[in-house]
């Protein structure tokens, strides 16, 4: 659909998704879903903006944001916005107790278990 101005591109975005979480998403619990907002060369009044703007429009879930990346951004411009559903396919809370009951070295115990490296994580992982 064709809008006009970034204020009605925001508000049909959030149309797009509403409409997602109705069809594509409706079986997957809440809680195994994650919104992530995106930008290229926003400042961080506007991140703030738009990551409050979907927060307000989905109260229940958790919001992210992320810049887009170079490839991406140097086609689209400075200014540009979007936004994504990801589904979690392992929680992480189970993740976290995989990561705790398989670990052996008492550094990585102490570590928090968010700042395990992703090959880390991959691989101790059995979900």
């Amino acid at each position: 659909a064709k809008v006009r101005g970034m204020k009605k591109a925001k508000l049909r975005m959030i149309e797009a998704l509403k409409n997602d979480f109705e069809t594509r998403f409706q079986g997957i619990p809440k809680e195994r879903l994650r919104l992530g907002a995106a930008g290229a060369g926003l400042s961080a009044e506007q991140e703030k903006e738009w990551t409050d703007m979907l927060s307000a429009s989905f109260p229940e879930m958790d919001v992210y944001y992320d810049s887009l990346s170079c490839s991406v951004s140097c086609h689209i411009g400075p200014g540009g916005y979007g936004v994504g559903i990801s589904v979690i396919t392992c929680p992480l809370r189970k993740a976290i107790s995989v990561m705790k009951s398989t670990t052996t070295n008492p550094l990585l115990m102490q570590m928090n278990p968010l700042t395990l490296s992703a090959l880390e994580t991959k691989r101790r992982m059995k979900c």
